[in-house]
């Protein structure tokens, strides 16, 4: 597995412009928007398609039959999509919320309250359901038709998103009085449960994308 990460990072490192892009974009937003918590959402889901690109790379010209030349199983393979996805994911997460904070702490002159971190938190259940949407079109689709499956992925997390907030909001719930109310303890019981939850989805959708692999011919 350490090898194909390495190749994996290898080719995101020719795409440079990317990082500049995405940390230009985020930089800018974070100078703009009162709240930069945005950010975290925006870095976190757009990094992580980056980075499951790579499978579109090892499809290209034939890619997969000299691949598996190599002493790696499908199943390896899927697994070490997973792991990429879900720590490059993570790191981009744990990276975007410190800038997030600072940014707060600059412009607000105060840290950010407990209620603030919501919205970031709210983006690795996000991370979670992007990986587990879109390895497995990219691998039942292909390359070209994987881009509409990555679009689509994008596009049913950011809906899942936006209905549970606005059911939310249609009910006459804020998330932050939530926050505000909820003991400490209570709090990290669900964010222990979401994760759990999370995990959970993952590893079904690792068990799909291994199947679909397995039976895909080249």
């Amino acid at each position: 597995m350490r090898g194909l990460i390495c190749k994996d990072l290898r080719l995101m490192l020719v795409q440079k412009n990317f990082f500049i892009m995405l940390a230009f974009v985020a930089f800018v937003c974070m100078a703009a928007l009162d709240d930069p918590a945005f950010v975290v959402m925006y870095v976190t889901l757009i990094f992580t398609s980056f980075l499951l690109s790579t499978m579109s790379y090892d499809e290209f010209d034939n890619g997969y039959p000299f691949l598996f030349t190599l002493p790696i199983t499908r199943k390896l393979y899927v697994q070490e999509k997973y792991v990429l996805g879900m720590a490059g994911g993570s790191i981009a997460w744990l990276l975007s919320t410190l800038l997030a904070g600072i940014a707060f702490f600059l412009t607000q002159g105060d840290f950010p309250p407990l209620s603030w971190f919501v919205l970031p938190f709210a983006a690795l259940p996000m991370l979670a359901l992007l990986i587990a949407l879109m390895i497995p079109f990219k691998l039942k689709f292909g390359g070209e038709n994987g881009r509409l499956a990555m679009l689509l992925a994008i596009a049913a997390v950011c809906a899942i998103f936006g209905a549970a907030l606005g059911l939310m909001q249609s009910m006459g719930i804020s998330v932050q009085a939530v926050t505000a109310v909820l003991p400490a303890m209570s709090m990290a019981l669900s964010a222990l449960l979401i994760l759990v939850l999370c995990a959970l989805i993952v590893a079904i959708s690792c068990g799909i994308s291994t199947h679909i692999m397995e039976h895909r011919e080249f």
